[in-house]
């Protein structure tokens, strides 16, 4: 299982079983909804939290990979438009 502890960043991983199968995802501070609304699938929570894990990876080294959430979704949401 995906320990937030052991990587050094700002995010954390999220899973929950859907139609036989896991989704997992990263998620940043308080915000509950997928970093770069990327959900990752396995057939077990490791897998799909080890895919996570990877995205994770991926954004540290590549940050450009988060989408920037739309001008009238950060409205919305209280003007968080996107990664700072």
């Amino acid at each position: 299982m995906y320990d937030p502890v052991a990587m050094d960043t700002e995010y954390g991983i999220h899973s929950e079983p859907r139609a036989g199968h896991w989704v997992a995802w990263a998620i940043s501070g308080d915000d509950s909804r997928p970093a770069g609304s990327v959900i990752l699938v396995g057939q077990t929570q490791e897998e799909a939290e080890a895919n996570a894990a990877r995205w994770i990876e991926r954004l540290a080294t590549e940050p450009g990979l988060l989408r920037a959430v739309p001008a009238a979704e950060a409205d919305a949401s209280g003007g968080n438009a996107g990664p700072s």
